[in-house]
């Protein structure tokens, strides 16, 4: 697709013992694009490096993926369930959102820091 997405660039954190959802809006000039046919993957490592440790990963085309894409809103949301979170036992990492386009392009959507936060309650 001929088209510059600018990857949004924030920190999040991921609470232990609660569920943690993610989104992010794919857009031009302020109007959401259509994902239609698109594949989500993202993940997150230990360090800002392909071969570092793997810490969680999300793939559209899985039947569990956890992930969430809501086409003609240009809407893709990232899901860990509570039980996931709840085994974290890494403090920091990175991640990114790599979007493939129906023709094959890719693009980066979103990047940054990941934090955990200890849960101290679990209900």
């Amino acid at each position: 697709m001929a088209l510059t997405v600018v990857a949004k660039v924030q920190k999040f954190s991921i609470r232990q013992n609660a569920t943690f959802s993610y989104t992010v809006l794919v857009q031009s000039e302020g109007q959401a694009i259509n994902l239609e046919d698109c594949i989500v993957k993202a993940q997150i490592r230990a360090k800002r490096s392909l071969t570092s440790k793997l810490l969680h990963s999300w793939d559209s085309t899985e039947d569990d993926s956890q992930v969430t894409i809501v086409e003609a809103e240009g809407k893709v949301t990232l899901k860990i369930p509570k039980s996931v979170c709840k085994t974290f036992d890494w403090a920091i990492g990175f991640y990114d959102v790599l979007l493939t386009w129906a023709d094959g392009e890719e693009s980066v959507i979103a990047s940054g820091d990941v934090e955990i936060i200890p849960g101290v309650t679990d209900i």
